[in-house]
């Protein structure tokens, strides 16, 4: 899936328009941008990184220690991001989070969403540094000594 080029950005940028929780979460980093942007008395709207979770149900449920305050959401908007951390930005997904940050919750949410989105591209980082690396990987095929 390219986000360039099959129109996956223009409908995630739809979606984030118009849904009042939306979950962005992020392969390659383990990580999800979840947007709470539900009108309550009881709490101001959020957006917030969160470790990503194996099912929808569990992220459903998540939201039960997340915003204790609230009920749980009717409907949450999945989506994956299968790209680089910076494609994010640069197919204009991370300005719509903006945009929609600042017209539900002013300066504060649109701040607290650039702050999720630099914290995404460190563990981005962190993440291909542990690859090249090699932490967390096992050798599947070792050359043999008495080749050299």
């Amino acid at each position: 899936m390219d986000p360039n080029n099959d129109g996956y950005a223009e409908r995630l940028i739809e979606a984030i328009c118009s849904a009042e929780v939306v979950c962005v979460f992020f392969f390659r980093v383990g990580q999800s941008l979840i947007m709470d942007l539900r009108p309550d008395v009881a709490s101001e709207p959020w957006v917030v990184l969160a470790p990503a979770v194996e099912t929808a149900y569990q992220r459903l449920l998540s939201f039960g220690s997340l915003r204790p305050a609230l009920p749980l959401p009717d409907e949450i908007t999945l989506a994956p991001w299968p790209d680089r951390v910076r494609q994010f930005q640069e197919t204009g997904v991370m300005a719509a989070c903006a945009r929609r940050c600042q017209a539900v919750g002013g300066d504060a949410l649109a701040a607290a969403a650039a702050q999720c989105f630099e914290r995404l591209l460190v563990f981005e980082q962190s993440a291909l540094r542990a690859m090249i690396r090699g932490v967390g990987m096992e050798t599947v095929w070792q050359r043999d000594a008495s080749m050299e």
